[in-house]
């Protein structure tokens, strides 16, 4: 989102660097990712106005098309918020950066997820051409 919206002032990392400048250069490297990839466009095509009034009027699903760069740009846009969130922290808050063990944990999950993604994509790739996974989508859409 930009730092503003109309009257109302968004909580966004340029926000976070215009109240702590000293921490610009720590914010580039995720800026970097997120302008050299195509999320912006997921973003407001797939995941932007999710309100309650959107979800209560709109059928929405699961299936967001993301490609190959699409994961890995959102892997490495997760190590650059924990980067940040880890060079930030003595920044401004004069304290050391004790979350490394969760560090860790998410590190695990943005892998698990990046495959899990990687794997229904090459799931409905391989579909139309193998009997023996038609006939498993059958029986998942009859258990819908």
């Amino acid at each position: 989102d930009p730092a503003a919206t109309g009257k109302l002032t968004n909580l966004t990392l340029e926000q976070l660097v215009n109240a702590a400048p000293n921490i610009g250069t720590d914010e580039i490297a995720i800026r970097t990712v997120w302008e050299s990839s195509g999320l912006l466009e997921v973003r407001n095509k797939y995941l932007s106005h999710n309100d309650l009034g959107r979800s209560m009027a709109v059928d929405h699903t699961l299936n967001i098309p993301l490609g190959s760069a699409d994961t890995e740009a959102l892997r490495q846009l997760a190590e650059g918020l924990r980067t940040l969130r880890r060079n930030v922290n003595p920044k401004l808050s004069a304290g050391a950066y004790v979350d490394q063990p969760l560090d860790l944990q998410v590190n695990r999950e943005v892998e698990v997820l990046e495959k899990t993604l990687l794997g229904g994509k090459r799931f409905f790739e391989l579909l139309p051409e193998h009997p023996v996974l038609q006939q498993a989508w059958v029986v998942i859409e009859a258990q819908t």
